[in-house]
């Protein structure tokens, strides 16, 4: 007590007229609290996020074995079917618990296990999808209960490459697999798979492999008809629609082509609804039957789609123009910036035309072309937008009706001309709009040139650009895109977990970014959301940025407005307790300190016991560190505000108190709580400051 009274000298102050000021005297000697039944939150929860925190398990997700079965776009094609029925042989045999499954990316391998899991493994065992995360694969965090069929994807190169030693521990596995009447699938990246070809397979342990892929006419025809636009298909088996999906490489390529055949469709409706009318109906052109009734425009634009205009683009960038030769250098930066925007006024499109040829020219380190008099002798923009296949409005408001077209130029100059990329970036993002929700063009075009040929290195490349452009917005705008795409989410999960801890090009700030954009665009207790608060606790465990620490705070506040982000918190605040991650824990108490269930604080809200131990040890932990004790003050003292005008809540609040401000709480802490509610009181008049002071003389 000696300790409290030579940092918290008692408070003088003179009740209001009227009232006599006196303490409100505590039943018990001991401080104790139990709260009522409808407040806070169910034990049963909290010792479900003990055993999350202590085990670590990857995140897990049921899947729904009758929608799998259901599924309208499921392709099955005979190629796969000696490899079919190894799977069947394996599911069947009660003596294999691990299954392996070696195929390149894209092959839609996930997808066949998860419906032959569907078909043919036991009725009574669940299926589980787990959500691979971290800078390597371990056993341990591979998920255990009994009677569940668990299915791993393994495919990142960076992260995901499994050792000799993670195959040994996943074959002595099997024994408690077994025990388990459990079940373990990984799906393997055929080129992560090449340096284990010669392990020998263990005991229990099957290894399949998937080396061809459907085919892409059944995957595309399958999607066209499950979106509702069967009348699409006939227009895959043109002899030219053949070809150019013959040439796609997988089934991600595929379904990626049924989108792009649907977008012409829409574009055609818009332009020919009768005509539209005629096809949805089954009549395609009047007179004619079968194939011949597709309609030629509309084939036409669908085997452009199909061939990402390739060979018209060949053309145009060998010798595109009236002139017949090849496009002048201001030509193809104004087609760039056409196929950028699609819409918008031509003088912007001039603008972003002419600073992509200043981008090229500081590139060469020479100067843009600026001979008026050969600018005045050419051709003006409206004969150069039209030559392009752009229309101009008598507004000047250029279009290019193509649709897919303008992607197709983008990834067209990607792939033929390598040292165009990183200036391309540049462009891209420096052109960018500042004005928030008015850049979406150039992140669309950023994602499809970061996910065209699936390499990570790009996003990289993209946080760098954007970076020295003073435009990390667009960065995080592109890693939020990116994570929707299935092909590169895992890449990108695994970029935003090593800048987590990189405290340089602005990069934890785009971690941030994303992490909120994920946990606030979806139910924070699905997919996506453990991944999303792991990289959040990695920024706040490394950051020295105090404006940076605040925006995390920031943005658990905000995950807090909600029931399922308030026990994402909560779990956070008891990782920190069982000694893990002691900043981001802290940050997460303090964002929970402000909700409230009526006038009852949420956080004081458990009655598992050793959770409120450890709330209560670390509401005093938050008062004797400096950094957070000025916060945590003010959120405490909002506790009391919201409770005096309700007795119960008031007292179990101060009984919770008391203790934290009168244990190893800084001096700073006491002077300021006082202060802050020294106006404060109570219904029948007695002051909040000396009811508390009162209480901690009592703690002697």
């Amino acid at each position: 007590m000696e300790r409290i009274q030579a940092f918290l000298p008692a408070p003088v102050r003179t009740a209001p007229a009227g009232t006599t000021s006196k303490p409100v005297t505590p039943e018990r000697a001991a401080p104790s609290l139990t709260f009522m039944a409808d407040v806070g939150i169910a034990v049963g929860q909290v010792d479900r996020m003990y055993q999350e925190i202590r085990q670590d398990f990857l995140e897990a997700r049921t899947l729904d074995r009758t929608k799998l079965l259901e599924s309208r776009t499921f392709t099955l094609p005979s190629t796969w079917n000696t490899v079919r029925t190894q799977l069947i042989d394996a599911l069947a045999d009660p003596g294999v618990r691990v299954i392996i499954v070696v195929a390149p990316r894209g092959y839609g391998s996930t997808t066949f296990v998860h419906h032959l899991l569907a078909s043919h493994a036991p009725g009574e065992m669940k299926l589980v999808e787990l959500e691979p995360d971290g800078p390597r694969p371990r056993v341990s965090r591979i998920r255990r209960d009994p009677g569940r069929a668990y299915q791993l994807d393994l495919k990142d190169p960076q992260t995901d490459r499994p050792s000799t030693t993670f195959l040994g521990d996943v074959a002595g596995s099997v024994s408690m697999l077994r025990q388990a009447r459990s079940l373990w699938v990984l799906n393997i990246a055929a080129d992560l798979w090449t340096e284990q070809r010669t392990w020998p397979v263990a005991p229990g342990v099957r290894v399949v492999e998937l080396r061809s892929p459907p085919e892409p006419y059944a995957v595309a025809a399958r999607h066209l008809t499950a979106a509702g636009m069967s009348w699409l298909v006939p227009y895959l088996r043109s002899d030219t629609a053949r070809v150019h999906l013959s040439s796609l490489r997988n089934a991600v390529e595929a379904v990626r082509a049924a989108g792009a055949v649907a977008e012409q469709w829409l574009e055609f409706k818009r332009d020919h609804p009768e005509e539209a009318g005629w096809i949805e109906e089954g009549l395609g052109r009047p007179g004619e039957a079968g194939d011949d009734a597709c309609h030629p425009e509309l084939r036409t634009s669908v085997e452009n789609a199909l061939g990402d205009w390739r060979t018209e683009l060949d053309g145009v960038f060998a010798h595109g123009g009236d002139s017949g030769g090849a496009l002048s250098l201001p030509d193809r930066c104004l087609l760039l910036s056409l196929a950028l925007h699609r819409v918008a006024p031509a003088a912007r499109i001039s603008r972003d035309a002419r600073a992509l040829e200043e981008l090229i020219a500081k590139k060469d380190r020479t100067h843009a072309p600026t001979n008026l008099g050969q600018v005045f002798a050419g051709r003006g923009l409206r004969q150069r937008l039209t030559a392009l296949h752009a229309t101009v409005s008598s507004q000047d408001i250029v279009s290019l009706s193509r649709p897919g077209y303008g992607q197709a130029v983008l990834t067209y100059v990607w792939d033929n001309y390598e040292d165009m990329r990183s200036v391309l970036l540049e462009w891209l993002i420096a052109t960018a709009p500042t004005e928030r929700g008015k850049a979406d063009k150039s992140v669309s075009a950023l994602t499809t040139l970061a996910a065209r040929h699936r390499a990570p290195t790009v996003l990289t490349e993209i946080r760098d650009t954007a970076h020295e452009s003073g435009r990390s917005d667009m960065c995080a705008a592109v890693m939020a895109r990116v994570l929707e795409d299935a092909g590169m989410e895992r890449a990108a999960w695994a970029r935003l977990y090593d800048w987590a801890d990189d405290r340089h090009h602005g990069t934890q700030s785009v971690v941030v970014d994303v992490a909120e954009h994920v946990l606030s665009a979806e139910d924070p207790g699905g997919r996506g959301h453990r991944k999303a608060m792991t990289r959040l606790r990695r920024v706040a465990s490394t950051s020295r940025d105090q404006s940076l620490l605040g925006s995390v705070l920031a943005v658990f506040r905000r995950l807090g407005h909600r029931e399922e982000g308030r026990n994402l918190l909560l779990s956070e605040v008891l990782r920190w307790r069982e000694r893990k991650a002691a900043r981001s824990g802290k940050i997460a108490m303090l964002a929970l300190m402000g909700q409230f269930d009526g006038p009852w604080p949420w956080l004081l809200g458990t009655a598992n016991e050793k959770a409120r131990t450890e709330i209560d040890e670390g509401l005093r932990d938050l008062l004797a560190d400096p950094q957070f004790e000025p916060r945590a003050v003010t959120a405490i003292c909002a506790w009391f505000e919201a409770a005096a005008t309700d007795t119960e809540a008031y007292a179990a609040v101060r009984d919770r108190v008391v203790p934290a401000l009168g244990g190893h709480s800084s001096r700073d802490a006491g002077i300021d709580f006082f202060r802050q509610v020294d106006r404060l009181a109570l219904p029948d008049g007695t002051q909040v400051g000396d009811d508390v002071w009162a209480s901690l003389v009592r703690l002697r």
